[in-house]
């Protein structure tokens, strides 16, 4: 199900995009959908399914795990979801480096990296070794530091200057450019927007 939300999701925005600005063909538009629609089914939701599991074997209360409202807002809104399904996609499909290191290691680790890469980043105007510090922190994640799950991830948050979270990132899914924009209203969210 959330496969074909995702489809539908990115043939929305993909037909949004052809109406605003240039149009795209539609082989062009297919890749995309069905690129997108690969990634969520082969990464995104064994990602998603590797955290709960980590978490929910590490007795985690948060009720993003833990609950059946958690279990609603996962197929909904969840922050750390989310946050895994955009640091996927940037990892993949985006021109920051430094994801890559993190991205390349194994297990539930990577998944754990890759959010505190996208959650860790610090504000533009941070010293570069407040930058590195974040950086350093994301590899430890990645590479089992976070042996207690996302209260690792918060505890580590409190050791950098904030604001932390990267909220926008450049990506380009066979040629079509767009950008992940994480919008904070009430609750976080994350979209891709293509240009």
């Amino acid at each position: 199900r959330s496969g074909e939300r995702m489809r539908s999701v990115a043939q929305a925005l993909l037909t949004l995009y052809t109406a605003l600005a240039r149009p795209l063909d539609q082989t062009a538009l297919d890749h995309v959908v069905a690129t997108l629609s690969d990634l969520v089914a082969s990464e995104v939701e064994t990602g998603i399914r590797a955290v709960q599991a980590h978490e929910l074997a590490l007795g985690s209360r948060d009720p993003c795990f833990s609950s059946a409202a958690g279990a609603h807002l996962r197929a909904r809104c969840c922050t750390y979801y989310s946050a895994l399904a955009a640091a996927l996609i940037e990892a993949r499909f985006g021109f920051d480096s430094s994801m890559a290191e993190v991205n390349a290691t194994k297990g539930v680790g990577r998944f754990y990296g890759l959010m505190a890469a996208w959650f860790l980043q610090p504000p533009a105007q941070a010293t570069d070794d407040e930058k590195q510090r974040a950086r350093k922190l994301a590899r430890e994640a990645a590479h089992g530091g976070f042996r207690d799950g996302m209260s690792g991830l918060h505890s580590a948050a409190g050791r950098l200057p904030g604001p932390l979270g990267r909220y926008w990132a450049d990506i380009a899914v066979g040629g079509v450019r767009g950008t992940l924009w994480r919008c904070e209203a009430g609750t976080v969210h994350t979209f891709l927007v293509f240009r």
